[in-house]
């Protein structure tokens, strides 16, 4: 199944259009006729929740019905060289989203523009 979605980071994509906790907050608030404040309250509460739980639940990852998955990734510590000097990357965590069919397609059906990116999951 062939996605349209614009702004979705891909190898090919480096014009991707990013959204920061403003711009969300900013979007919601109008969609749901609710004080910036509040949302932007909500959403850090349930961002925190995320991270707060994502360690602790199973297989470290947070599944969100319609929107995806969250995974806690594990990176192991790396030894590099460049230009003759060695370096270390510690062992780290990253966190990993897979979006659900759903949430890409109310992406999808709310393109306005029928050229944009082209993306299949």
């Amino acid at each position: 199944m062939k996605h349209k979605c614009k702004g979705i980071k891909t190898k090919t994509n480096k014009n991707m259009k990013e959204y920061n906790l403003s711009e969300v907050v900013e979007h919601v608030a109008i969609e749901c006729d609710v004080p910036k404040a509040i949302v932007h309250k909500n959403l850090k509460a349930a961002f925190a929740a995320f991270a707060a739980n994502l360690p602790l639940a199973e297989k470290q990852r947070i599944e969100i019905a319609g929107l995806g998955v969250f995974k806690l990734v594990k990176h192991r510590e790396k030894v590099w060289k460049l230009a003759g000097k060695t370096g270390v990357t510690p062992a780290h965590f990253t966190v990993e989203f897979a979006p659900h069919p759903a949430f890409i397609q109310l992406a999808n059906d709310n393109l306005k523009d029928p050229n944009e990116l082209v993306i299949t999951k």
